[in-house]
């Protein structure tokens, strides 16, 4: 079966995710959320506020798919967003809720590759 997203015709099992979601290296998309920014001639940590949201395109490239395809996640309700000043956002606790939600065997599977 065939759906039909935009232009672009894709099989169920490519609009399920799972085959994306299991190449997602769970424990590096948590250390680039929770990094800490560090001053590049002191090497010193620098207290800054945490990041509490992300903008599609960025969530899009730290789990390294498309922009489109993190808008597939939120249309199917996988990932939350908001609306913040006519702006679709996805809050940083709910990409780590993403995260931690996927399959337990994909970090394994990544390695295994």
């Amino acid at each position: 079966m065939a759906v039909q997203y935009g232009h672009a015709m894709k099989s169920s099992a490519a609009t399920d995710g799972r085959e994306m979601l299991a190449a997602i290296d769970r424990s590096a998309v948590l250390a680039a959320i929770d990094r800490p920014l560090v001053d590049l001639r002191t090497g010193e940590p620098v207290e800054v506020p945490r990041r509490i949201a992300y903008k599609p395109a960025e969530v899009a490239e730290l789990l390294g798919v498309g922009r489109s395809y993190v808008f597939i996640l939120i249309k199917n309700k996988q990932l939350k967003s908001v609306k913040l000043a006519n702006r679709r956002m996805v809050l940083a606790e709910d990409l780590r809720a993403f995260i931690e939600s996927l399959p337990a065997g994909v970090d394994s599977e990544r390695g295994a590759a």
